[in-house]
């Protein structure tokens, strides 16, 4: 494992909490410092500064309105606080805290005040400020034993003026991620002039030996993008920079999910084999051992500029390349993608499975700093004519009559209806004697529709309530990217809208020939509404000229290999170039076998065939794409 400890720094921000000027003559404030317009720190300059080896911003007095610095007192004299709390930015990692600080004069060994992080309201991490150790005051500041000399300057009121540095060693892990910074002061007057927060450097992630970055001029060893930089956390997070939104991986980097899914050697039994994977025995024929497979395998996700291991795919390469997990709760409690059947929202079984599937993944992804974030499902449906052949009331109505669901749907009903069973006979055209006696209608209207569609907007409710709960008990700080949706057009403008509440990212399969198409714009103005960004979790083509059947699999079947590799080319310039998506991951990484799988896929989705042969325009095609991708999206540059 090759590591190394860069730190990185952020600057605190005082300005909120700022209330002395350390210029005598700022903005004509008087008096500024100990109640002596002449007693100030004149000769300090401001703006972005390194002492002792640190970097930090010292505030300009001329352009602040209330203050350069923070002065407390503890009894509140001129109007000075005894304490301040300072907001820290979110999600930000604290190994260190460095503190330009000095007091006023006290006896050696004395405490005169604090310094306190917080996590919410629980007290995490305290340091004491002691006179002499490492405070002291700031006229002629000494030699202190905890604490290093940062300024010296002067004054008309004293020849030697100064502040301290110190560093606060808060957690060595970086595990630490407090909201807020409380200042106190018990005797005197406390001076601090400014504060830089220090992470464990995203550097210090371990990445084995053996992962290499796409051109190292370009990207860092984690696929991000050097040209533009964020905020370091530790962990992905999403970001909007110049109104395009983007991932910002561990380093700080802003990052494209430039994916393939399924990258797997026991991929695909044909159960017209009898589970037989014949993809894994023509690799272990020819190269012997997973291993050798796998090794190959990173070497090509390296030259051809992937920098996301896609969902299904071997868990071996979690350890090397930013992925995702899926906690699958519907499927769990009963849901069915494949058959399009969603499971009972409101049942003990989903609440359950909700709690299990966090318990499992999260457990295992919240200290995983590779994790872009989780799934809940994969294409779930919701809504008729997207991602579904029925309506959900539908298969609601079809639930026991002591189902949880099935309850639930008929208290909305009568809520609907205002318990009037005939102005919903009257509205669907029926003719139930009671609301327990509804059943799926054999002619369903545009009133039974809209129901439907409202229905369902329950149901996505329900969904996300509960399964987004469970993953912020367990782990509050990895992306939620939502549920893989099957689909997206207008139709489940709604749906959208409650999802864009609960997730953190939308989801989406997407097997269509263009991704700006009809639906595309709707979901487009929903992420800038919620401030929510979009991600491409399956797309591909299928060519016809490799001799597979490609009569089972979503997506737009094409003569040739060079039609595949320019339809992927053409879909990835106009997604790329979309401000609001943030990733675009291909299905899948080999060819399905001509015997079918589980379900009768048998198409030529691969970028190598079932006997692990590169199909040269295809990666050709993806290593051009995937290498102009941040550059397309940052300009929206499509053609």
């Amino acid at each position: 494992m090759q590591t190394s400890s860069k730190p990185h720094f952020i600057s605190i921000d005082l300005s909120p909490v700022a209330n002395r000027a350390h210029r005598a003559t700022a903005l004509g404030q008087a008096p500024v410092w100990e109640g002596d317009p002449l007693n100030a720190l004149d000769t300090l300059p401001s703006g972005q500064l390194t002492f002792d080896s640190i970097p930090y911003v010292v505030l300009d007095p001329e352009r602040q309105t209330s203050g350069s610095i923070v002065a407390l007192h503890p009894n509140n004299q001129d109007g000075l606080p005894a304490t301040v709390s300072i907001a820290l930015p979110q999600s930000f990692p604290v190994a260190k805290l460095h503190i330009l600080i000095a007091s006023g004069s006290a006896a050696h060994g004395r405490e005169v005040g604090s310094a306190a992080l917080y996590e919410g309201t629980v007290q995490c991490a305290r340091l004491p400020f002691v006179a002499g150790q490492n405070t002291g005051n700031w006229w002629w500041p000494e030699t202190l034993p905890g604490a290093n000399l940062a300024w010296i300057g002067e004054n008309p009121r004293c020849l030697r003026v100064g502040f301290h540095h110190i560093s606060w060693s808060v957690d060595n892990a970086g595990q630490l991620v407090p909201n807020r910074l409380v200042l106190t002061t018990t005797s005197p007057r406390l001076y601090v002039i400014a504060i830089t927060a220090e992470s464990v450097s995203a550097d210090c992630i371990a990445v084995p030996e053996g992962r290499v970055a796409p051109d190292p001029q370009r990207y860092t060893r984690l696929g991000g993008w050097r040209s533009r930089s964020l905020r370091a956390t530790g962990r992905f997070y999403t970001a909007q920079m110049d109104g395009r939104w983007w991932l910002v991986d561990p380093e700080g980097h802003c990052f494209l999910s430039k994916g393939v899914n399924e990258i797997r050697i026991n991929t695909d039994p044909s159960p017209a084999l009898g589970g037989r994977m014949l993809y894994q025995e023509n690799v272990l024929r020819e190269l012997g051992n997973a291993a050798a497979w796998r090794a190959r395998t990173q070497a090509r996700l390296s030259d051809w500029n992937i920098n996301t291991v896609g969902e299904y795919s071997d868990p071996a390469f979690h350890a090397t390349y930013p992925h995702y997990r899926i906690l699958e709760c519907a499927t769990r409690a009963g849901a069915n993608w494949f058959g399009r059947k969603l499971c009972d929202v409101w049942s003990t079984a989903f609440s359950d499975a909700c709690r299990q599937a966090a318990h499992i993944e999260c457990t295992a992804g919240k200290n995983d700093p590779l994790l872009i974030g989780y799934f809940i499902d994969n294409e779930m449906p919701f809504v008729k004519g997207a991602d579904s052949v029925e309506h959900i009331l539908t298969q609601y109505l079809r639930l026991p009559a002591d189902a949880a669901g099935r309850v639930q749907t008929t208290t909305l009903l009568r809520n609907w209806y205002g318990d009037n069973v005939e102005a919903l006979n009257l509205a669907w055209n029926t003719a139930y004697a009671d609301f327990s006696a509804i059943e799926p209608p054999l002619t369903e209207n545009a009133n039974y529709a809209a129901d439907a569609d409202r229905f369902a907007c329950e149901i996505m409710l329900r969904y996300c309530e509960v399964s987004t709960t469970e993953i912020r008990k367990v782990d509050p700080d990895h992306l939620i990217i939502g549920c893989r949706f099957a689909y997206i057009n207008r139709r489940m403008k709604e749906v959208l809208e409650i999802a864009a509440r609960y997730f953190d990212v939308i989801s989406f399969n997407h097997y269509r020939e263009n991704p700006i198409e009809e639906g595309m714009e709707m979901l487009r103005e929903l992420c800038q509404r919620h401030g929510k960004p979009a991600l491409i979790t399956e797309f591909g083509f299928r060519g016809d000229d490799v001799g597979l059947p490609n009569t089972h699999g979503a997506g737009q079947r094409v003569p040739t290999q060079f039609d595949k590799a320019w339809s992927t080319g053409r879909y990835l310039e106009r997604a790329f170039a979309q401000p609001h998506i943030i990733g675009c991951n291909l299905w899948k990484w080999n060819d399905q076998p001509p015997t079918g799988r589980f379900d009768g896929e048998n198409s030529n989705y691969g970028l190598v065939t079932i006997r692990d042969e590169i199909y040269p325009d295809m990666t050709r095609t993806i290593r051009r794409l995937f290498g102009e991708a941040e550059l397309r999206h940052a300009t929206g540059f499509a053609d």
